[in-house]
């Protein structure tokens, strides 16, 4: 993958944007919009240049290839879903405890899938689509974000708000692949909102769906959970 252009520091010390990197920004914003609306088979790199209001020459100063532009454009996605997560955990008063971040961090996830911008829709078009490789390099920032979202899980279990025997990897997964899909059948203007989702997704999975604890505990041979104190869950939880 071509590396950014170099940008200037300013006088806080932190990286400004110059000409090339807002325009290189620009043309990956432009991407997401094409490949959102055409899919991957179909969108060209002259639609991405005339949605980004350049020429299509003019992408290979800043990408070497189509394929070097798709997997750019898939990994801002992954980057903007954690940037919104953690600008959402920064904004929990210093004394919240790790159940209240866990529980930001899956109403976050939920809410930012279900806006479905561009870079949502176009990770759900053509993900399946590009090779091995370039999914091998994608998954580089996703793993990033699996154990940031493991190592949150996994404070919320020591400090007694979440049982200790549930495997957190294969919670993780169950909990963002079915966030993910809801890219797929969630609509604006059906019967329920994005925060509507969340709320039912962190009670589902904080509470369960059973009426009483102790006898699925007896029926499921699971002696380690016992009764749990939903109590504690009930205003975090929305």
């Amino acid at each position: 993958m071509r590396p950014q252009p170099t940008q200037p520091e300013g006088a806080d010390g932190e990286a400004k944007p110059g000409k090339a990197a807002l325009k290189r920004r620009r043309i990956i914003e432009a991407a997401a919009r094409v490949f959102a609306s055409r899919g991957y088979a179909h969108a060209t790199l002259s639609e991405i240049a005339a949605s980004a209001g350049t020429q299509a020459g003019s992408l290979y100063y800043y990408f070497a290839s189509r394929e070097d532009l798709v997997e750019e454009m898939l990994t801002e996605g992954t980057r903007r879903l954690i940037n919104r997560v953690k600008a959402a955990l920064a904004a929990l008063p210093p004394e919240a405890n790790e159940l209240e971040r866990f529980v930001t961090m899956v109403r976050t996830h939920v809410i930012v899938t279900c806006e479905r911008d561009e870079f949502v829709i176009a990770y759900q078009k053509i993900h399946d689509q590009v090779t091995d490789e370039m999914r091998a390099n994608i998954s580089l920032e996703e793993r990033a974000f699996g154990r940031f979202w493991t190592s949150i899980f996994k404070r919320a279990v020591k400090q007694g708000f979440i049982r200790a025997d549930l495997d957190a990897r294969l919670t993780r997964m169950l909990l963002i692949g079915s966030i993910s899909w809801m890219a797929d059948w969630y609509k604006r203007d059906g019967p329920s909102s994005a925060e509507e989702i969340a709320d039912a997704v962190i009670r589902l999975f904080l509470e369960g769906a059973a009426v009483d604890d102790r006898l699925m505990s007896a029926r499921l041979g699971s002696p380690k959970r016992g009764l749990q104190p939903r109590r504690k869950f009930a205003a975090i939880a929305g």
